[in-house]
């Protein structure tokens, strides 16, 4: 039997940043800043620290191109993910 995955998931290595679980298959977070965007690997969310604006799950392949987006928009306030408390309950 398999095990339920959890919501949320812990990106970094000192800095333990909690999201929450990307979809299937996302490999890069939308970042929407005002007028501006960033594009940045799951892996690497830590370089978004002090930088706040809604973000959600995109999936690109090598070349760059977005093959698909994901709906669910989730507020980064440069710090934390906010409403994950309720994502960290949830699992708990």
């Amino acid at each position: 039997m398999a095990f339920k995955p959890k919501a949320t998931l812990t990106i970094g290595k000192d800095k333990k940043i909690i999201i929450p679980r990307p979809p299937n298959h996302s490999t890069h977070v939308y970042l929407k800043v005002g007028n501006r965007k960033a594009i940045v690997p799951i892996k690497d969310f830590d370089v978004l620290l002090g930088v706040d604006g809604w973000f959600h799950y995109l999936r690109q392949d090598k070349k760059g191109k977005i093959i698909q987006e994901h709906d669910k928009e989730w507020f980064w306030n440069g710090r934390s993910v906010e409403g994950i408390e309720e994502l960290i309950k949830k699992d708990a």
